[in-house]
């Protein structure tokens, strides 16, 4: 079973994850914009939309910022189909992400494989806020989670 949480604010319960399932390809929000699932590829623009969303005092240099973007695409990669990862898509440019990891949680004894999705990072830039982006991409999880169990 998948539960997965919002916030830390309540649990739901869904089926069991079978493993390479594939969720929905797209959800549009808007003309100009549309909700997908984010792959390594999108690792620079995703860590730029990290770094906007930290509010660092000082910006970091474009060093630190390459040497995260490649740490980013390695855990990515790492963590393979534990992580699921959607992005708002405006013409190419990110602006909006929203991470869950997926977990193991303690077997029950009539439910031996138990997940869990953590929600986390849901990131809409100031200039397409109100405009649906963030509840998109909230849903676009909570559909998967709903999909896959």
């Amino acid at each position: 079973m998948l539960s997965w949480r919002l916030g830390g604010v309540g649990e739901r319960e869904a089926g069991s994850l079978p493993v390479g399932l594939v969720a929905p390809l797209a959800y549009s929000v808007a003309m100009d914009i549309a909700v997908r699932p984010a792959t390594v590829a999108d690792a620079r623009q995703l860590a730029e939309l990290r770094l906007e969303w930290s509010r660092l005092a000082q910006q970091p240099s474009r060093r630190d910022v390459d040497a995260y973007t490649s740490h980013l695409a390695d855990w990515m990669t790492g963590l393979g189909d534990r992580l699921i990862v959607r992005v708002a898509d405006a013409d190419g440019s990110l602006v909006g992400m929203a991470w869950m990891v997926v977990v193991e949680r303690v077997p029950n004894f009539d439910n031996r494989r138990r997940l869990d999705g953590d929600l986390q990072s849901v990131y809409v830039t100031a200039a397409y806020r109100k405009r649906g982006v963030g509840r998109s991409l909230i849903q676009s999880m909570c559909d998967y989670a709903d999909e896959i169990g």
